[in-house]
């Protein structure tokens, strides 16, 4: 006869889980995993998001011209900052991200900064060598062989043939006389003087330096003009550049230093020095030249001695100063080109010489 299922009987031999002793039914405890992973999380690295922000700032001021090289400071620190704190990263719980970060903009920062520094140093020795080319060019239109021409006939020879008045005069030194037309600004950092006649025009451009040799010059006045044949302009007018006033108004009359370099003076007192004396004794000039030597002179004077630019010119012309000038004068170093204002006393003891001597403004 067959028997009744017992509750204790069971046909499932899967392992049963046991209870513990204390009553656990075995179930396993909240996974020790979590926690760990809660433990170990990133905390923000404080030093890291000072360089990022450092970063941020660095980098938007080294983009500003002019003002972009100041970066390289602000970009040291915060680069320091970055390190410091991927240093700190490495043995703590902190997390590297934000000293990356704030490492690699303040690097960025410093190298666009840096390249600006090139820039503006490079942008200076470029200012600076244009002015010394400037010099030289203005010495040789104030002293070079020019051709001299009336201003009528050259604006007839390039209306006659553009071509060959071109050939002729275009990129060479001349020496226009004529009368003036017009005295303007018409364009910025220039001026021009209008020459010719009823039929003719010559544009003189002078760089705004030159303004105060053009003081008194009227419309009507005769005027001798230097200047680099440009050729013809857009307005079909023959134009001169970095001109220079030769003669016309008597600077002398009105009280004011009449502009001469070194060599024209020693030149124009080798060939007659009566004449020199006629041209310059007793008046004030304003003298261009390189300082040869400075010495200390007699009582209460110093001596300078100005030669010419070129490496061949010997003779010098002396200049004295009252010895209140002793401070200004420090800065006058052998070879340097300057201008010295003073009375023409002649040749006096076989020497050019200019007393009463002052550094013109």
């Amino acid at each position: 006869m067959a028997r009744e299922p017992n509750r204790y009987d069971d046909d499932d031999d899967r392992p049963r889980r046991r209870r513990s002793p204390d009553g656990d039914d075995g179930r396993d405890e909240p996974s020790r995993d979590r926690y760990s992973r809660e433990s170990t999380s990133k905390k923000m690295s404080v030093l890291g998001l000072l360089s990022l922000i450092g970063g941020i700032g660095s980098l938007v001021l080294s983009f500003i011209p002019c003002v972009g090289s100041m970066a390289i400071v602000s970009g040291v620190i915060g680069m320091l900052l970055g390190l410091i704190g991927l240093f700190v990263a490495g043995g703590s719980n902190h997390g590297k991200g934000l000293p990356i970060a704030g490492t690699v903009l303040n690097v960025l920062s410093i190298i666009i900064a840096v390249v600006w520094l090139f820039i503006i140093g490079g942008m200076g020795k470029w200012a600076e060598q244009a002015a010394v080319l400037e010099a030289q060019r203005q010495v040789e239109i104030e002293t070079g062989d020019a051709i001299k021409i009336p201003a009528s006939k050259l604006g007839n020879e390039f209306e006659s043939n553009v071509v060959n008045a071109e050939a002729k005069y275009k990129g060479k030194l001349l020496e226009v006389t004529g009368k003036v037309k017009m005295v303007s600004k018409e364009r910025v950092g220039k001026i021009t003087v209008e020459i010719g006649d009823d039929d003719t025009t010559i544009d003189c451009e002078f760089g705004s330096s030159k303004k105060d040799d053009l003081i008194g010059v009227d419309i009507g006045n005769t005027v001798t003009i230097r200047g680099m044949c440009k050729g013809v302009g857009r307005a079909k007018v023959v134009i001169l550049e970095t001109c220079v006033l030769v003669k016309g108004i008597d600077l002398a009359s009105l009280g004011r230093a009449i502009p001469v370099t070194v060599a024209t003076l020693l030149e124009d007192y080798k060939g007659n020095e009566i004449t020199g004396d006629e041209k310059y004794a007793g008046k004030q000039l304003e003298l261009s030249g390189k300082v040869a030597r400075v010495v200390k002179g007699t009582g209460s004077t110093i001596g300078v001695f100005l030669k010419g630019d070129g490496e061949d010119d010997f003779e010098e012309i002396f200049c004295e100063f009252d010895k209140t000038a002793q401070n200004a004068l420090k800065s006058f170093t052998v070879g340097k080109s300057v201008k010295v204002q003073g009375t023409c006393e002649g040749r006096k003891n076989g020497v050019v010489t200019l007393t009463n001597c002052s550094i013109p403004k």
